[in-house]
């Protein structure tokens, strides 16, 4: 329901499913390409139709918006009908949790420890550069 508020995935779903009913029912494919009107009627050279504003997103001759809440009911009822909403549920205070968690065990200012590390590595490694004149090989 949240990817059919893009125009281009909206439009895109919306030819894909009009050529999917066209090879099972091309009459009601065309009614639905007249109902959408405007920027989805594929004839070339005609004008939209009366009524239909050419910046309106339809979706298989539905506004967006009517679109979306269908998908989101339809969405809900298997969510209901699967009887997986307590799992989902559980999977998402568990999510927030591990997150919560995960920031708490943080270690404060870990870009200032990591610098200083960093620091502490160069000076002593420029020791060790600077003193060639002992050699430790056996």
């Amino acid at each position: 329901a949240a990817a059919v508020q893009n125009d281009t995935f909206a439009a895109a779903a919306s030819e894909a499913v009009l050529r999917g009913l066209r090879r099972l029912h091309g009459r009601t494919a065309a009614r639905l390409r007249l109902a959408a009107g405007g920027a989805n009627t594929s004839g070339v050279g005609h004008p939209p139709l009366p009524g239909a504003s050419v910046g309106r997103v339809t979706i298989c001759g539905l506004q967006r918006r009517w679109a979306a809440s269908v998908l989101l009911a339809v969405g809900l009822l298997w969510l209901y009908r699967a009887g997986t909403a307590l799992r989902l549920a559980v999977a998402l205070i568990s999510g927030a949790a591990a997150v919560c968690a995960h920031s708490s065990f943080r270690s404060p200012n870990l870009k200032a420890r990591l610098g200083s590390a960093r620091d502490e590595f160069r000076a002593l490694w420029r020791g060790y550069q600077q003193s060639d004149a002992v050699d430790y090989t056996l």
